[in-house]
C-alpha cells in the first residue's frame, strides 16, 4: 500500500465524524438517515466493480467483441443465480456471502497470510455483533429470516474470537503504520458505532476508493477521465438493474413509482444487501481472472 493512500484520510475523516455522531447519539440510523446509509452504500461502493469489463479486457480474459457479449451475458446469469440462491437459501447465502466478503475485503491489507487474511475479513464483519447484538439479530433477521437471526446470535457469542483475530492481524501488520491504523480504527468503528453506519463507512470511503484507485493506476494517465465515466455508469446501471429486479418479484403496487414509495427502510436494506451479494460474486471471479492471467504473461 502507497504511502500517499488519499482513501487513508478519507477513511480516517469518516472514521472520526461516524464515532463523533455516535458519541453525541445523533439519529444517524433511524428513518430517512437509515435509507440514505443504504443508498450511500449501494451508489458510491458500487463503481470499483464498474471497470469489471475494462479489466477482462486488459488481462485478456475478453479478446474480441464477441467475448465481450458473453463476458457481461455471463457476469448477470452470476449475479442472477445469486439473488435466486437468496431468495431459495437465504441463510446458506449469506453465510456464503459474509465468508467470501471477508476474504475479498481483507484484501485492503497486503501481507496477511491466507487463513489470517479470512479471519480478518470475517472478524472485521462480524465483530459488530458483539457489541451491537439487537441491530444485528434485527439486520440479519430482516435478511434471512430465523436462520439469520441465529446466525447474528451465534456471532454475538463468538465476539471475544474475532477480538483476538483482529489482535493478530494488527500485530502482523505492525510493519505498516498505514495498515495498522486502518485496520485499527476499522475495529473501533466495528465496536462503537452502529453496524450499517460501520459498513457504510469502511465500504464507501475506504474498501470501494481503494480498489477504483488501484484498477485505474492500471491504466495511462490520459485514458482515467473515461475509465472513471465508465466506472460510474456501470454503477449506475447496475443499480437500476437490482431496482428491476426488485420491482419484478415485489408485491407492492402496479408501477414502478408505486413500488418505490412503498418501499420501507427494511426492503431497501434487503434489496441492497442482496444486491451486493449478486454483484460481489462475478466481480470477485473477475478479478481472480484477471489476476491469475496477468501473472501467466
Amino acid at each position: 500500500m502507497s504511502r500517499g493512500s488519499p482513501e487513508t484520510l478519507l477513511f480516517l475523516f469518516a472514521a472520526s465524524v461516524a464515532l463523533a455522531a455516535t458519541g453525541a447519539r445523533v439519529g444517524i440510523t433511524d428513518g430517512p438517515a437509515l435509507i440514505a446509509l443504504v443508498a450511500a452504500v449501494a451508489l458510491i461502493g458500487l463503481p470499483h466493480g464498474g471497470l469489471d469489463g475494462w479489466l477482462a479486457q486488459r488481462s485478456g480474459v475478453v479478446r474480441d467483441a464477441r467475448g465481450f457479449a458473453l463476458f457481461h451475458v455471463l457476469y448477470v446469469l452470476a449475479a442472477g443465480t445469486v439473488a435466486l440462491l437468496w431468495l431459495w437459501l437465504p441463510t446458506l447465502t449469506l453465510m456464503g456471502f459474509l465468508l467470501i466478503s471477508a476474504w475479498h475485503f481483507a484484501g485492503d491489507w497486503p501481507g496477511l497470510s491466507p487463513l489470517l487474511r479470512t479471519a480478518t475479513g470475517l472478524a472485521l464483519l462480524s465483530l459488530p455483533a458483539w457489541f451491537w447484538a439487537e441491530p444485528v439479530a434485527s439486520i440479519f433477521s430482516v435478511l434471512a429470516g430465523d436462520g439469520g437471526l441465529q446466525l447474528a446470535q451465534a456471532l454475538t457469542a463468538l465476539g471475544p474470537l474475532f477480538a483476538l483475530m483482529l489482535g493478530l492481524a494488527l500485530l502482523r501488520l505492525r510493519r505498516t503504520p498505514r495498515a495498522m491504523i486502518e485496520l485499527g480504527v476499522l475495529s473501533l468503528l466495528a465496536l462503537f458505532t452502529p453496524p450499517l453506519l460501520f459498513f457504510a463507512v469502511y465500504f464507501c470511503t475506504l474498501h470501494s476508493p481503494r480498489q477504483l484507485r488501484l484498477s485505474l493506476a492500471l491504466a495511462e494517465p490520459a485514458r482515467r477521465p473515461s475509465l472513471i465515466a465508465l466506472a460510474a455508469l456501470y454503477a449506475v446501471l447496475a443499480a437500476l438493474l437490482v431496482l428491476a429486479a426488485g420491482f419484478a418479484t415485489g408485491q407492492a403496487g402496479d408501477s414502478a413509482q408505486a413500488w418505490l414509495a412503498q418501499l420501507d427502510a427494511d426492503q431497501g436494506l434487503r434489496l441492497v444487501f442482496i444486491g451486493l451479494a449478486a454483484l460481489t460474486v462475478p466481480h470477485m471471479g473477475v478479478a481472480w481472472l484477471a489476476a491469475r492471467r496477468s501473472q501467466e504473461k
